[in-house]
């Protein structure tokens, strides 16, 4: 129970918002100069689309290494799996 009640509370925490920035465009040229390096990352997480009359969602799981993309999809549950 202590769990379920800690899970549901760290659901809840306000997010602190950022000051402004003074030049948005210098910080984004610095950005980019910092990721650009960047040649191997993973990224994991649910997605979905919708339309007018249906919905999709997937788990998502998408690494890349230098030129090498591998992006899986599995559905709900676990049920079915797509490999790009």
């Amino acid at each position: 129970m202590v769990a379920l009640v800690a899970a549901v509370a760290t659901g809840c925490a306000a997010v602190t918002e950022r000051p402004p920035l003074e030049d948005p465009t210098a910080a984004w040229r610095a950005r980019q100069s910092r990721l650009i390096s960047l040649n191997s990352w993973e990224i994991q997480g649910r997605i979905s689309a919708r339309s007018s009359t249906e919905g999709w969602q997937a788990t998502v799981r998408w690494v890349r290494d230098g030129d090498r993309h591998d992006i899986d999809l599995w559905g709900p549950l676990g049920r079915g799996h797509v490999r790009l």
